[in-house]
């Protein structure tokens, strides 16, 4: 009697009767299809009682709305899952071959990712294009025919006929036009389309979170104990899956499973659908087969090519998930895990960094913390005032410059990093030195060029921004306002990331740490500066999501990764090392998605970081003390500094140090600036080509600048630095540079 009570409970609620077992014990299985519902619920009969359970699942969707970015966090998945839910099923499944039917809604979905407003046409459609196009070279052959067989000199006629046949020609022409790019198109997917039917395999990879298992006795405590289940699903899919799995903290993409019989063969009979075979089957198979597809991922095994170039990257999801997958099944111990990131395991092209030594779980010290820079890959920084931020970023500059290989970009809106041309010199830190086996006379300065568009007393920007992209600079935001800020920040970022772009890259060529990264959005700006940060969150956007592949690695610093949220989301999740020092608040709450118990940052002492990375787990590195200074220095020393760096500086070339004594000659003699074609006929260089080349390395090095005259022509004069200019400086040059003309 119970028991057909409870069922009138359960149709009330909206569920229904999709399973039962009878053998021994009396199972009932149950599923709500109302779309805020999908889920089951099961009931199990012992005795005079019943027990009650829910679930609920998901499936990994393919592509994202903003492109497939998935991939890489399949370990922080496994951890947030780990984290958050008491229980919970995972299923996986792998298939080599891909039919022709998924491969083309693969590569639907990729292309309306990368062009959104341009659909995909068919094979009817330009058909129907070519009967247009026909139509009218008929018409317009038509007109002709009329023009020459008319025998009157209406001239009005003439010119309206002749106007009428332009038209048509326009016409004609633009449907030619059309045509030709939509079977580019057509032609571009079709190949795509094999491409993925030869190198493709899809996956299926599934996951169910579970209720408490409620005990009930009698009706009213049936009718509670449902309630507080479809409650308690409602709540984590919206708390724990939705906000943080569907596109927020992590980078990871799901979809509620919508058919309860898919689920089951997923889960309770140990693997999923076969896609070639279900192509196979009839027709009324239909459903089963458009269900089955929904749950599948489809991945490149090999580099999809197209007009000789790689449209999209191998994957290898399988093997990913299931070196994941063994990893956490073999917990190595943590000290095994430091281990394969000792010295002896980190040969010198992964470009190791020694940030420190490895903590256990007493604060002990395990051995040096040294980390490949090409598995770091892009970064993330956060910690409050005084927690050894700072130090930390010095701590990766430095160890980059070790790698005579890689360029090093410090974008600093606060000065601070013009102490790394100078060495530490405070017995505080230097009496740190002994503790990480480092000795005080180690402590030097660094050789950077340093620029800085708002101090007047310092080198402006190169006039060619993309030099930035080679070589160690740094450049100094300070007397800059919001908006001046962000708009030279943005313009430099896109300047060296097309110069980048142009060669793919397996390793590292190029370092960029963006310090006080939230004084580059829109969230920490007032509103005139909004246009601007836009531009720069843009710039930063791109490179996250595509400088890896060109050799481009990312650092951002900042107080707390909410400043990177809704939508620099992505921004923050490009980044596959993630650094926490001591922080609170709302940290405590992402953190915890990430390292598991985020209350670990209350506690953390200065300058001890926790760092996850999903080939390492978690760690816990106590960072060493920098060899150049963490100050910004006094205005004195700094204008000193940089008046040394300029009378130190020399070109490499001869042809550059050449041109260098010339404006010297001329500027002593006269003073007043060189006019560009002076220079050239006083060094004897008739390739403007090579002279622009001279003019921008001497710019580099922070020894001359070059303006335009408010004259007739706007002639471009070369002066050196360290005079006062005795030319007004054209507004539209913004920083006082650009590009050289004669």
């Amino acid at each position: 009697m119970a028991a057909e009570l409870y069922a009138d409970m359960l149709r009330r609620e909206g569920f229904q009767l999709i399973g039962r077992l009878d053998y021994r014990l009396h199972l009932t299985v149950w599923w709500n299809p109302a779309p805020d519902k999908l889920m089951q619920v099961i009931l199990l009969n012992v005795g005079h009682c019943t027990l009650i359970n829910g679930d609920k699942s998901y499936h990994l969707k393919s592509v994202s709305t903003e492109g497939e970015t998935w991939t890489r966090d399949i370990g922080l998945l496994h951890d947030y899952l780990e984290g958050h839910f008491p229980e919970l099923r995972i299923s996986f499944s792998h298939f080599r071959d891909v039919p022709p039917a998924l491969a083309q809604t693969e590569v639907r979905r990729r292309m309306a990712v990368d062009a959104p407003t341009r659909t995909i046409p068919t094979v009817e459609q330009i058909a129907e294009l070519q009967r247009q196009l026909q139509a009218r070279q008929q018409d317009i052959h038509a007109t002709d025919r009329l023009m020459a067989l008319s025998t009157t000199r209406s001239s009005l006629l003439s010119g309206y006929m002749h106007q009428q046949s332009q038209t048509k020609q326009r016409q004609i022409e633009q449907l030619q036009d059309q045509i030709e790019r939509q079977q580019q198109r057509l032609s571009l997917f079709q190949h795509l389309q094999r491409e993925y039917e030869r190198k493709g395999s899809a996956a299926a990879y599934s996951f169910s979170i579970n209720s408490n298992i409620q005990c009930v006795e009698n009706p009213p405590q049936f009718q509670d104990a449902l309630r507080a289940i479809v409650k308690e699903l409602n709540d984590m899919h919206r708390y724990q899956v939705t906000q943080k799995l569907g596109g927020g903290r992590l980078n990871i993409q799901v979809a509620e499973a919508k058919e309860p019989a898919i689920v089951w063969i997923e889960h309770w009979m140990g693997g999923a659908l076969t896609p070639m075979q279900m192509r196979k089957l009839s027709p009324e198979f239909d459903l089963v087969r458009r269900a089955a597809e929904e749950h599948l991922v489809v991945t490149p095994d090999d580099d999809i090519d197209a007009d000789g170039h790689v449209r999209h990257t191998q994957k290898h999801l399988a093997a990913r998930f299931v070196s994941d997958m063994l990893q956490r099944l073999d917990k190595t111990p943590v000290g095994g895990q430091k281990a394969a990131l000792s010295p002896e395991n980190l040969p010198p092209d992964t470009l190791p960094l020694t940030l420190g030594v490895f903590l256990d779980a007493a604060g002990k010290a395990t051995g040096p913390a040294m980390l490949p820079l090409t598995q770091m890959v892009h970064t993330y920084v956060s910690g409050t005032t005084g927690s050894g931020k700072s130090f930390l970023a010095r701590v990766l500059i430095e160890e980059a410059a070790a790698h005579k290989q890689l360029s090093i970009l410090v974008l600093d809106p606060r000065n601070q990093s013009i102490g790394i041309l100078v060495a530490e010199d405070r017995p505080k830190i230097l009496q740190q030195y002994e503790e990480y086996g480092m000795k005080t006379e180690g402590a030097h300065g660094f050789g950077f060029s340093y620029f800085a568009p708002g101090l007047a007393y310092a080198s402006p920007l190169p006039r060619e921004l993309s030099s930035l992209a080679q070589g160690r600079s740094i450049v100094s935001f300070k007397g800059l306002d919001d908006e001046r800020r962000c708009a030279l920040a943005g313009q430099i970022l896109s300047a060296v990331f097309e110069a980048c772009n142009a060669e793919e890259s397996e390793s590292p060529r190029l370092l960029i740490v963006v310090d006080e990264a939230q004084l580059f959005t829109r969230k920490r700006l007032d509103e005139s500066a909004r246009h601007t940060a836009a531009q720069a969150e843009r710039a930063l956007d791109k490179i996250a999501r595509e400088g890896r592949k060109f050799g481009i690695v990312l650092v951002l610093i900042s107080q707390t990764m909410k400043d990177f949220a809704y939508e620099l989301a992505s921004i923050r999740q490009m980044t596959t090392a993630k650094i926490f020092l001591r922080n609170s608040d709302r940290e405590i709450e992402y953190a915890s998605d990430i390292i598991g118990d985020g209350r670990l940052l209350v506690r953390l002492p200065t300058g001890v970081a926790i760092m996850h990375h999903a080939d390492w787990g978690v760690l816990r590195i106590r960072v060493r003390p920098p060899r150049s200074k963490v100050f910004e220095l006094r205005e004195a020393e700094i204008r000193r500094l940089v008046a040394c760096e300029k009378d130190s500086a020399s070109p490499v070339t001869s042809d550059a140090r050449k041109l260098l004594a010339v404006i010297k000659e001329h500027g002593s003699e006269t003073s007043q600036p060189l006019n560009m074609s002076r220079a050239a006929d006083l060094i004897g260089i008739t390739s403007k080509r090579k002279l622009l080349e001279i003019v921008s390395e001497l710019e580099r090095a922070g020894l001359i600048r070059t303006r335009k005259l408010p004259e007739r022509g706007r002639p471009r004069v070369i002066q050196l630095v360290t005079e006062s200019p005795n030319v007004s400086s054209d507004p539209a040059d913004g920083t006082g540079t650009a590009a050289a003309g004669g």
